[in-house]
């Protein structure tokens, strides 16, 4: 477990993930606030620190941690009484990492996609998620066996033998 994690955060940004996260495992940790009006998150001490002006951000003992699900892996991880993560090797420590993972790949883009009226190209299969529609199927479609995503692990295989 580290000593004290400094958190850059603001409370309108994904930063609100972690900050949950910070909670649950009860982590010692101190807010750094920043402040997205006054451009704090491009002035150059925070720069410094993440070069992309991203929150949410944590360092760690002077290690720089980015990216909302890198940050929830790596606090699960590294406070493993709180039994957030299935067992490293296991079977669903892959769906957790594939929902973990699905946010930011699918479910971020799809929403703004959905939010912004972005045309759609011609060849759905060229954006990773698809459309809006099939992120929220995919969704529905796991927590159908309930209760959680990471209920379902195994689904029959598919025999890739037969071409069109």
């Amino acid at each position: 477990m580290p000593d004290s994690i400094v958190f850059y955060h603001n409370p309108r940004s994904r930063a609100a993930i972690v900050h949950w996260m910070l909670e649950e495992v009860g982590a010692d940790y101190t807010v750094h606030p920043i402040n997205f009006e006054k451009g704090d998150h491009k002035k150059p001490a925070f720069l410094a620190v993440n070069p992309m002006g991203k929150i949410p951000t944590i360092v760690v003992d002077g290690t720089v941690i980015t990216e909302a699900p890198a940050i929830i892996a790596w606090l699960a991880d590294a406070y493993p009484t709180a039994a957030l993560a299935p067992a490293v090797g296991s079977l669903q420590r892959g769906s957790y990492y594939r929902w973990l993972f699905f946010g930011g790949s699918c479910i971020e883009p799809a929403l703004a996609d959905q939010l912004f009226a972005r045309p759609q190209p011609d060849r759905k299969g060229a954006l990773g998620w698809g459309s809006y529609n099939d992120v929220i199927d995919t969704i529905e479609s796991a927590l159908r066996p309930g209760p959680t995503c990471l209920a379902r692990t195994s689904v029959p295989p598919i025999s890739m033998s037969a071409r069109n």
